[in-house]
């Protein structure tokens, strides 16, 4: 401001002499110079103004560099630690326990993680026995944040993994079912072993690590302690859940016709076959017990096994050669066969459009309803094409 003012000064001195020896002149010669004389002064100060702008322009773009610098400055002073040292939430919100259905609850969420899981090719499947008992009173937004924190953790920190979460029931007492719930990952996890075991204990502050976190912290909530283990084959987390059974409400079944639905699953995890395999036996269906895709092909064409419905791993249709997709296809209506794909995460959902015939897909994670609501469909299926399609 001082710099202006300096200028413009400077502007009403020369003006006031510009005026003085403009006076001076005769009437004759001001008269002839009259019109030249007011752009001179004109043109004087406009350059004048413009410069005086100019300058001030830059006098306030050189304040502002200050400033910004003096305040990056005492910040720098302020915080000690960087980002990812940043304080955790450690003070989730309360939530009030209400009755619910525990796998239906948990079901919102496994949409979500289908997706989820694309990212890095990962895939989580759910194992929760079709027998027991599901409906409870419960703070299932809490147990639902640290499942979540949990698995989205792992998901991650690892590429083309399984990730299963498994409820096992453990005892009743006093009136409630206590769970030992496992969150298993099937690979090599021991490098995270000690930022793990800090967040468990409570003293890791890295970001990357928040989720985890964030769930250890969600776990002594609900009065339960998330336990750690690893070897080079696997790594598992596992919590307690004290659970308040409550009135069983009525569920679905499966609309069996009088003849014994077969199926046979081409499925290479382990642990995805043995759970579908697993619902399926529940339900009455019989299974085939090779899961192998070149013994899966001989059973769709001969005549021994006579599968209803044909389970097949979206993985392992994407390698398939034409030939095989055709011969699929060609018996899936020769046979009146219902083909089930199941795909791991959203990477093999456009799979479906892919093939040139009628499938129905199975996403992971998947619950037993889900599975139900698949089965029943093939069911009116079958009886459609029976009846000529009517």
């Amino acid at each position: 401001m001082r710099f202006a003012a300096v200028f413009v000064t400077s502007f009403a001195f020369a003006t006031e002499s510009y005026i003085d020896k403009s006076l001076k002149l005769s009437a004759p010669v001001l008269n002839e110079q009259t019109h030249l004389s007011l752009e001179s002064t004109l043109l004087v100060l406009l350059s004048l103004m413009i410069a005086i702008l100019f300058m001030f322009f830059i006098f306030i773009k050189i304040q502002k560099r200050r400033q910004k610098k003096l305040f990056t400055t005492k910040r720098s002073r302020t915080i000690k630690k960087p980002f990812y040292m940043a304080k955790i939430d450690t003070s989730p919100i309360i939530h009030k326990p209400h009755d619910g259905d525990i796998v239906q609850e948990l079901s919102f969420y496994f949409q979500m993680l289908h997706k989820i899981n694309a990212t890095n090719n990962n895939t989580v499947v759910f194992d929760y026995d079709i027998r027991y008992f599901r409906n409870y009173m419960a703070d299932y937004h809490t147990i639902l944040y640290m499942i979540h924190g949990i698995v989205e953790f792992l998901t991650n920190s690892t590429k083309n993994s399984t990730i299963a979460i498994v409820f096992k029931h453990i005892e009743e007492i006093e009136g409630k079912i206590k769970f030992s719930v496992s969150i298993k990952l099937h690979g090599d996890f021991t490098g995270h072993g000690n930022m793990i075991r800090m967040s468990i204990a409570g003293t890791n502050k890295n970001i990357y690590y928040k989720k985890l976190s964030l769930a250890c912290y969600r776990a002594k909530i609900l009065g339960t302690n998330i336990k750690y283990t690893s070897n080079k084959s696997e790594s598992e987390f596992v919590f307690e859940l004290n659970l308040t059974p409550t009135k069983e409400i009525p569920r679905y079944h499966f609309q069996n016709t009088d003849k014994q639905t077969t199926a046979i699953i081409a499925e290479d995890n382990k642990n995805s076959y043995n759970i579908l395999r697993s619902q399926l036996e529940y339900y009455g269906v019989k299974i085939e017990p090779n899961s192998s895709w070149s013994i899966i092909k001989r059973h769709i064409t001969d005549t021994i096994f006579r599968p209803n419905i044909v389970f097949i791993q979206a993985k392992i249709i994407k390698k398939l050669p034409i030939q095989e997709l055709n011969m699929l296809k060609e018996y899936k209506e020769r046979k009146n066969i219902s083909v089930v794909i199941i795909s791991n995460n959203e990477n093999f959902d456009k799979i479906q459009e892919d093939i040139k015939f009628d499938t129905y897909t199975l996403k992971q994670p998947y619950t037993s309803d889900t599975l139900l609501a698949i089965l029943n469909k093939t069911v009116e299926e079958t009886l459609w094409r029976k009846n000529g399609g009517v």
